[in-house]
């Protein structure tokens, strides 16, 4: 599932929409913990970015959602959409921001 590069960010969604990162990141992919409540949770490119990444809505526990290595380049940010309840884990790294070398 994940190799040491890759860092876990745990995510209980009884909080409001909150940054994993602010900087260029791979998304290798999101554990679920604790089952979803029945709406689905969006994973954004940025604060205010197009949803690059979706988790169905009640997905079980103990789900592993490939990612593939999904590129964020203004960082990944969760998006409620209304979930009130589960436990995520996602598992990403930061790239560096080749533009400034």
């Amino acid at each position: 599932m994940t190799d040491t590069k890759f860092e876990p960010g745990v995510v209980n969604m009884t909080t409001a929409s909150a940054p994993i990162s602010t900087e260029n990141t791979l998304l290798r992919g999101v554990h679920v913990q604790v089952v979803l409540s029945a709406q689905e949770l969006e994973l954004s490119n940025g604060s205010t970015g197009a949803t690059l990444f979706r988790v169905p809505a009640s997905t079980p526990a103990g789900s592993w959602i490939e990612a593939g290595d999904m590129r964020f380049p203004d960082g990944i940010y969760v998006k409620s959409t209304g979930v009130t309840s589960g436990i995520i884990t996602i598992n990403s790294r930061q790239q560096p921001n080749w533009s400034e070398y």
